[in-house]
């Protein structure tokens, strides 16, 4: 039997729409046809940018079946000069850099789901963070896996301070304090 609390969505489990992802790739150049694919690599996406302070029109599924959709970017300008683009969410039409593909786009607070690792108890989270830290030191996973090396350039101090933060994530794993 699936909990509930496991079977509700979260915001990683929707398909997202980057603007800064757009930009970083030239799909919001005016006039600029780009095709990019969803994260997962599923349903084949083409966006048309009909430039700034406009709309960005994606082109969802493949020509035969395409299904049409009008996102309003707009554009505030940066303190050092540039512009920096946003989605208008369609419900509340607050700027945000994600909309998410759920029933039409919306903003994720407009869709009011949390993301997975907020629905993970303290211990989840302290094992999820262990893994990110032992990740990035080459090291395996797992808070009693054992320990490597420091890795070549990096520095003591950021050594020792993640050694500190791995033991105090131990000791909460171990002392399981799901007060949730």
């Amino acid at each position: 039997m699936i909990s509930t609390r496991a079977a509700r969505q979260c915001l990683d489990d929707q398909l997202p729409v980057d603007v800064r992802a757009l930009a970083r790739i030239g799909a919001l150049a005016a006039g600029q046809l780009t095709e990019w694919r969803w994260p997962a690599g599923e349903e084949p996406c083409a966006g048309v940018a009909l430039g700034c302070d406009s709309h960005l029109e994606l082109r969802l599924g493949d020509p035969s079946h395409c299904r049409l959709v009008m996102l309003r970017i707009v554009c505030t300008p940066c303190t050092f000069g540039g512009v920096r683009q946003w989605f208008l969410c369609p419900q509340c039409r607050g700027r945000c850099a994600v909309l998410y593909a759920a029933a039409g786009f919306q903003c994720r607070r407009c869709m009011a789901l949390p993301y997975r690792s907020q629905r993970q108890r303290r211990r989840g989270r302290a094992l999820l963070r262990a893994n990110k830290i032992r990740g990035r030191m080459g090291w395996p996973p797992g808070l009693f896996a054992p320990d490597g090396q420091r890795p070549k350039g990096m520095h003591e101090r950021t050594f020792a301070r993640c050694q500190e933060t791995l033991d105090q994530l131990a000791i909460e794993y171990l002392q399981g304090r799901d007060a949730r």
